[in-house]
């Protein structure tokens, strides 16, 4: 086995944690769905950590090329399903008698938005630094203008700015996984 194959297994463990609380949480609400109140911003940011849990397991797979690892490396790689295991974590409340998930959503969207631009950054830095990939590349365009709007929904409570800045993340999601990762089989 190469090290590579045991970093692996560490970022599909960590990653299949957070799609468990994923999971979790979808089917608590399900089975609790008289008692709870639906947002739709929150669904919108639930899906959208259930669709880049999967796709950051996916895009792990490119690294197999990677012939040398040290501990920075594997620190920083690590450090990617860590931040995404808690985002995973904090999509739902712990107790599901009367839920109110626009309640929920708005008193942890500083922390979650917080959490979802540290991750971001992480992944803005870890191809240069490990990879010595270029630093300006449209992916690191993409990736520092989600930083920014992460940063943004962070430290503003308007619900017209978190319905629209959900959105644009989407469509960020969305043409990443487009132009990076959906066509990419090996």
């Amino acid at each position: 086995m190469r090290l590579f194959d045991f970093l692996m297994v560490l970022d599909s463990i960590i990653i299949g944690l957070g799609l468990s609380e994923v999971l979790t949480g979808l089917g608590q609400l399900l089975r609790s769905r008289g008692a709870v109140r639906v947002h739709a911003v929150h669904a919108a940011v639930v899906a959208l950590i259930l669709v880049i849990l999967v796709q950051h397991w996916w895009d792990s797979w490119g690294l197999r090329v990677i012939a040398q690892w040290n501990f920075a490396g594997l620190l920083l790689f690590v450090t990617g399903p860590v931040l995404l295991f808690l985002l995973a974590y904090l999509a739902f409340p712990q107790s599901v008698a009367d839920w109110d998930l626009e309640e929920y959503y708005y008193k942890h969207s500083s922390l979650l938005w917080g959490l979802g631009a540290l991750y971001l950054v992480t992944t803005l830095v870890f191809r240069p630094l490990v990879l010595d990939a270029r630093f300006l590349s449209l992916q690191s365009l993409l990736r520092g203008a989600a930083v920014v709007l992460c940063v943004a929904l962070a430290f503003t409570r308007r619900k017209s700015f978190h319905i629209l800045g959900v959105s644009v993340a989407g469509l960020f999601l969305a043409l990443y996984v487009l132009s990076f990762t959906f066509w990419q089989s090996e």
